[in-house]
């Protein structure tokens, strides 16, 4: 919690790691970090030279073979984003949001659950914009 945006990607690394050595993971949080780089993940997956730009990405060694080893191993698994949501009951709703798609009608989606609305809101004032119109 309150991890710096670095100290993130360096948790997120293991992750990667942990992932390359055949480990399930579940994170739940309210980082946006964690998000790009799952987003980021899903991007390079098909990417030729995905695990080095993976690596770029992480900030870790692209030319050290164990390393691209484990991010390429890393990019082959699958993940899953998941919105969970309560209601005024309540009850939780959860919605698949994987694709986390800044283009896409839902809005729990192209507002990565909430962790980017604020930056729309801000993007919109200071531009006199609105995207969704």
């Amino acid at each position: 919690m309150g991890l710096h945006p670095k100290a993130t990607v360096a948790v997120m690394a293991v992750v990667l790691d942990l992932l390359a050595r055949g480990y399930k993971v579940a994170l739940s949080t309210h980082s946006p970090t964690v998000l790009e780089v799952v987003w980021g993940m899903s991007k390079l997956k098909t990417a030729k030279d995905g695990p080095a730009r993976l690596c770029r990405m992480m900030g870790l060694p692209d030319r050290h073979p164990p390393v691209l080893r484990s991010a390429g191993a890393a990019l082959e698994r699958t993940h899953a984003v998941v919105h969970l949501q309560h209601d005024a009951n309540g009850r939780v709703s959860s919605k698949n949001i994987s694709a986390l798609n800044p283009g896409s009608a839902d809005e729990r989606e192209w507002q990565w659950g909430g962790l980017i609305g604020f930056s729309d809101r801000v993007e919109k004032a200071v531009t006199g914009t609105d995207r969704r119109t």
